[in-house]
């Protein structure tokens, strides 16, 4: 190319190159420790956020961990505080179902029977079993004992006992809840029942019956006479302990069992409309009544017993 040629237009000035290039060694170690030392600031940095957040994170689980345990020993404590030192493990409750007020409570705390109760006197309980004995109840230890056994002071008899509300309650319609269990009921019978407050038989009502057996309650529905009468049956351990109850209103009886309705009888012309009382007893059937089959056999205790730990009643409001 000739010097007075001029430069072509297509070249481009070393300074404009794409790829510019840096003459100066000191200048390209100046740029290496400025990235060195960035990416030192800059790992410097991850590590304090590592740190900082694997701290906060033994710091956060430290605390729930604490907090956990102080909320496990509160639910603990307040169970234990909880905890019911009556006999059956359950206290007698303290409210009432919604619509109902409460009406009568006993939990045998004294050491008799107290004036809410009646005593059956000593009688023969009915043409087909052994007899009633107000000395077979027994109050103590926060229980009413009902003993059913072969009394000398009866002849040998078979005995049992029987109590009733008639002086501290009597009402027309209501829940009734009774807590309960039996030593054992092989050949002998516990009730748990509504009687009518005139002592005219019937309207009977049984909601809780063990008719001779441990694994078995009887609901027992009777009216006007002996061949009108609807009956359920429930399996259920009877030697632990157990609330039993009934809701009676104008139209239905619904069996409970543990705060759960297990029988519901509602036939029209059949629900009693006057006024009951409750009544706790233990009898003995005859071993020749066609009815009740049951009877004490080789297999009765020399004492069974029904054990009472508390009773309330509700009306509706």
């Amino acid at each position: 190319m000739s010097p007075t040629q001029e430069k072509p237009n297509n070249e481009v000035p070393v300074e404009e190159e794409i790829f510019p290039r840096k003459s100066s060694i000191f200048s390209r170690l100046k740029d290496t420790v400025i990235k060195h030392k960035i990416l030192s600031v800059g790992l410097a940095l991850v590590i304090v956020i590592l740190i900082g957040v694997v701290g906060y994170m033994v710091y956060k689980n430290h605390h729930k961990t604490s907090v956990s345990t102080a909320t496990s020993k509160s639910i603990a404590s307040a169970k234990s505080t909880n905890q019911s030192s009556d006999p059956s493990g359950e206290s007698i409750p303290t409210n009432p179902p919604p619509g109902y007020q409460q009406v009568f409570a006993e939990d045998f705390n004294a050491s008799s029977l107290d004036s809410n109760w009646y005593a059956y006197p000593l009688k023969q309980a009915n043409p087909q079993a052994g007899y009633w004995n107000p000395s077979h109840i027994v109050i103590g230890g926060g229980l009413a004992t009902i003993k059913t056994y072969e009394d000398p002071a009866d002849n040998n008899a078979w005995t049992s006992a029987g109590m009733s509300s008639k002086p501290g309650l009597v009402q027309t319609y209501g829940e009734y809840l009774v807590r309960s269990r039996i030593t054992s009921s092989v050949g002998v019978s516990f009730t748990e029942l509504l009687w009518d407050a005139t002592n005219t038989w019937s309207p009977e009502v049984d909601f809780s019956e063990s008719n001779g057996t441990n694994t078995t309650a009887y609901a027992n529905l009777l009216w006007a006479n002996r061949g009108d009468q609807q009956h359920a049956h429930t399996t259920v351990d009877l030697t632990q302990w157990h609330t039993w109850g009934v809701i009676w209103t104008s139209s239905s009886l619904q069996f409970t069992l543990d705060g759960k309705v297990w029988a519901t009888m509602d036939t029209p012309g059949t629900i009693p409309n006057g006024p009951m009382v409750l009544d706790l007893q233990g009898h003995t059937w005859s071993c020749n009544n066609s009815f009740h089959k049951v009877c004490p056999n080789s297999s009765t205790p020399p004492v069974s017993a029904l054990q009472v730990d508390w009773v309330v009643a509700y009306h509706q409001n």
